[in-house]
């Protein structure tokens, strides 16, 4: 085949589908009834590929400034096609630059307690890159608040590496300038299959697996242990399934300083034991019970040294081959306290959860609802409330940037919250 590059020479978008057919179906055109377009957002690849034009047709197709297409020749001899200023167009192309993400690569950013962007850092797996600094890493300039990769001890914001198996270590690096609350959100997850990704506190000495939008809360705070280049750690695993969802989280005072907190589960499947994590900031927890998995579906523990304050309280589920997932968090304060509710956070990045924290609620039938600032609802959930404080997942893949009311209501009350998903 006689393949020819051809660019197109004018600093404006042509509609290189007419010339094309044009010449064509001209009675020397001497092109084959196919060109291609690199189109770099071609679905379903991770790289671009190829568009092809059937130039036998009169259609449309807009090529960008500086585009090129290939162009078959099939005249006996050397060809020309001939640009005109009628071929320019003010129409929009049919191709743009590469918007997909990139792949083989893991993003981690770095936030504020409420979701707003501090740093970022990023991983990737390149299969020309070495374990040693080398022309694919990029050397990171810290801010006030920075989170990094680390080789030979030096610091990254690109840290490329050859292709991860399953005893890769990934040490991620804290920078703060003073004591603060902050998130580590992923943004971007792409390992290979069969592997999952662990992020680990190792100041903290717990571990939380990541999938896209996952956010894990810390503070950095006047210990010089709680940042710098030894704070976390991405490990890599073989996956392992954790087939358990906790349906429901809640808790309740029993009496004053005693409290208790249940939970359900779907079904439950090679789960070893569950661990009930108490805080009084909702960053720093301690295990203060543990109970076995028995297959009832629904548990509860009692705490009998609830503070006076703040008491956050979560669940911890382990499996037999030692994987583990955290429920969402719930919010119980001493006393009765005001009827409510609060989200947290209420600003939250695309894709990642947002919760629902009822708070000294009457038991009966809510209506949980997420109202766009169209007055549209793009989500609605019927809750039976048993009564006291309970926490409630708010997906956030189905919604598109922007601000929305989350609402929780029945006959008699009716509480709203303001969210941002960004």
């Amino acid at each position: 085949k006689n393949w020819s590059l051809v660019g197109n020479p004018y600093a404006s978008p042509i509609n290189i589908g007419q010339l094309l057919f044009n010449k064509y179906n001209a009675g020397s055109g001497g092109i084959g009834a196919t060109a291609y377009v690199y189109n770099p957002n071609k679905q379903n690849t991770t790289r671009g590929g190829y568009d092809a034009i059937d130039i036998s047709q009169n259609a449309a197709y807009i090529l960008p400034t500086m585009g090129v297409v290939v162009v078959e020749n099939i005249a006996s001899g050397s060809n020309t096609i001939q640009f005109a200023e009628s071929d320019k167009s003010d129409a929009t192309s049919n191709l743009g630059f590469r918007s997909q993400a990139v792949a083989n690569q893991i993003g981690i950013e770095l936030t504020d307690s409420v979701g707003i962007n501090i740093d970022e850092h990023y991983v990737r797996f390149n299969s020309r890159a070495t374990d040693s600094i080398d022309a694919f890493d990029g050397s990171k300039m810290l801010n006030e608040f920075s989170v990094y990769g680390i080789t030979n001890n030096q610091k990254l914001y690109l840290n490329s590496l050859p292709a991860p198996n399953t005893s890769t270590v990934l040490p991620l690096g804290i920078y703060a300038a003073r004591a603060k609350q902050m998130r580590l959100v992923t943004t971007q997850l792409d390992v290979p299959v069969g592997m999952q990704a662990i992020l680990r506190d190792k100041w903290l000495q717990q571990e939380q697996v990541l999938q896209n939008g996952t956010a894990y809360q810390f503070s950095v705070t006047a210990d010089t242990a709680s940042q710098g280049n030894h704070r976390f750690e991405i490990v890599l695993r073989p996956a392992a399934t954790l087939p358990v969802n906790f349906q429901r989280v809640a808790a309740n005072w029993v009496s004053p300083r005693v409290a208790n907190i249940s939970w359900s589960v779907g079904v439950e499947q090679n789960i070893q034991r569950y661990e009930v994590e108490r805080s009084t900031d909702g960053t720093q927890f301690n295990t203060i019970g543990t109970i076995p998995a028995n297959n009832q579906n629904s548990y509860e523990l009692v705490d009998g040294q609830a503070i006076e304050g703040n008491n956050y309280y979560r669940v911890k589920v382990k499996s037999q081959g030692g994987a583990s997932k955290y429920s969402q968090v719930v919010l119980l304060r001493s006393g009765k306290g005001t009827s409510g509710i609060q989200l947290l956070p209420n600003i939250v990045s695309q894709g990642a959860d947002a919760v629902v924290q009822l708070q000294s609620l009457a038991a009966g039938q809510y209506q949980v609802q997420v109202v766009s600032k169209t007055g549209q609802v793009v989500y609605h959930k019927n809750h039976v409330h048993t009564g006291g404080n309970a926490s409630l997942v708010l997906p956030t893949q189905t919604l598109v940037r922007g601000g929305y009311q989350v609402i929780v209501s029945n006959q008699q009350t009716k509480y709203v919250e303001q969210m941002l998903v960004q």
